[in-house]
């Protein structure tokens, strides 16, 4: 814990800070649990070790760092933090199961999400704000209002009839650049702020005898790398990954050109599915579709189209993350467009093998 008096704080607009004082607060490798413990919990161990004797819900491997800042102009708040796992304890896994892995929080706030906030590489440096924590420092290094979450692998479970799990992340307020086209040509390097939601690995099952897939080959994730358990029937959704964004743009007094675009808003969503339909079931009542691709490119005026086609950081498409840093979604349209195709498809009259193509 410490507190501080700030000398040269500026915000994400680039207006100083003035008469800012405030306080920071972290700390890493804590445990907690609120429930019963039988016998008490061993210390030496962490809490996913000992599930025998444990009743009621724990998070463990928190690491955090707080800033909070009082100033003429407004409140201000910057925080981190992380959970290696957040799960219940105490029930049989076989019956029950709830948890999620690789938890990560971020948020940089002022008056709220559409306010200006810290910015606090201008105001630290590279790296941002030190945070100390009593083991491995976190540090602060948000520019713009922002907020995050991400779930490394998320999974609910019930019994052997309902499984939903995979990999989701969330974030709004990072700005991000595109070229915008019109009738007239195309504005490059328009600045937008950014709402997405990303997901991978999602797998689901509705029925009795699954889940459909479980983690064979122990790398824990769920995905066609794993087999399929045999004998479950009922209604999947097999690896399926989506990113969704939503794309404001906004004024860069150093490209007039942009404020022929600001304000616009452009939505863009593209998804994939490994299969989706019923298993398990008599030949006569078999319905599934595989290889599905949606891809969406709109906007609120006709006048504009957004062109992912040269964005993000090697210039290839804009990513949308989805939780596993590994598979982010790409999002590289560069006309408007909504459209479906399937490659596979069949039901209990037919089967077709040639792809379909909605738009």
């Amino acid at each position: 814990f410490r507190r501080v008096l700030f000398r040269s704080l500026r915000r994400s607009d680039g207006l100083p800070v003035p008469n800012a004082k405030g306080f920071s607060v972290g700390g890493s490798n804590i445990d907690v649990f609120v429930g019963f413990a039988e016998d008490g919990i061993d210390p030496s161990k962490s809490l996913s070790q000992q599930p025998g004797k444990l009743y009621g819900f724990g998070a463990e491997g928190i690491s955090f760092g707080l800033l909070m800042v009082d100033s003429d102009n407004g409140d201000y708040m910057a925080m981190k933090a992380h959970a290696d796992l957040i799960t219940p304890f105490g029930i049989n896994p076989n019956d029950f199961q709830l948890y999620a892995r690789d938890i990560d929080f971020e948020i940089n706030l002022g008056k709220d999400l559409d306010s200006p906030a810290l910015n606090l590489v201008e105001s630290f440096g590279p790296q941002g704000y030190k945070v100390d924590t009593g083991s491995t420092p976190v540090y602060l290094n948000m520019t713009v209002p922002r907020l995050r979450v991400r779930l490394g692998y998320a999974a609910l479970q019930i019994s052997e009839f309902v499984y939903l799990g995979g990999s989701f992340e969330f974030q709004q307020g990072d700005i991000v650049r595109l070229d915008v086209k019109s009738s007239l040509g195309t504005i490059t390097d328009v600045p937008a702020e950014s709402m997405t939601i990303g997901a991978t690995n999602v797998q689901a099952f509705i029925g009795a005898g699954g889940p459909y897939r479980k983690d064979t080959n122990k790398d824990g994730v769920i995905n066609t790398l794993d087999e399929v358990t045999p004998g479950a029937t009922g209604l999947v959704v097999d690896d399926l990954s989506f990113g969704y964004g939503v794309y404001k743009t906004k004024v860069d007094l150093n490209n007039p050109a942009s404020l022929l675009v600001a304000g616009k808003k452009f939505t863009a969503m593209r998804a994939s599915a490994n299969m989706v339909g019923f298993v398990g079931l008599p030949e006569n009542l078999t319905f599934k579709i595989k290889d599905v691709d949606v891809y969406v490119n709109d906007a609120d005026d006709d006048l504009f189209t957004a062109d992912f086609s040269k964005s993000g950081p090697d210039k290839k498409g804009m990513p949308i993350a989805t939780g596993d840093p590994n598979r982010p979604m790409i999002i590289d349209m560069n006309e408007r467009v909504i459209s479906a195709s399937i490659g596979w498809a069949k039901d209990r009259k037919s089967t077709r093998l040639n792809s379909s193509h909605v738009s």
